[in-house]
């Protein structure tokens, strides 16, 4: 995951999602090439919550091609959702 916190980007398969995430608040959705969710808090298997944005692929390779490892606007991204885990990511911090 990552965040304000600095730490890593999460990205879960359609399944993982299913099994771990519990999403604890309505968000708001737009829809473009991708579906983001702004403001989400989320708790995965009870650890500690999250809050900030999900961001929505096909294939985890698309936070690639759409350029979002050097956005900074994808820094408050604190999870990453792919159908097809294909490749690892991370934010414009590394994280």
């Amino acid at each position: 995951m990552c965040g304000n916190s600095g730490s890593s980007l999460l990205v879960l398969s359609k399944q993982q999602m299913a099994e771990k995430l519990k999403l604890l608040t309505r968000v708001q959705i737009i829809k473009m090439q991708v579906q983001i969710f702004f403001n989400a808090k989320i708790k995965i298997g009870g650890e500690r919550l999250w809050a900030g944005n999900v961001e929505i692929h096909s294939s985890s390779d698309e936070w690639v091609k759409h350029g979002h490892q050097s956005d900074k606007a994808y820094n408050s991204v604190i999870l990453h959702l792919a159908e097809k885990v294909n490749r690892e990511v991370v934010n414009e911090r590394g994280g």
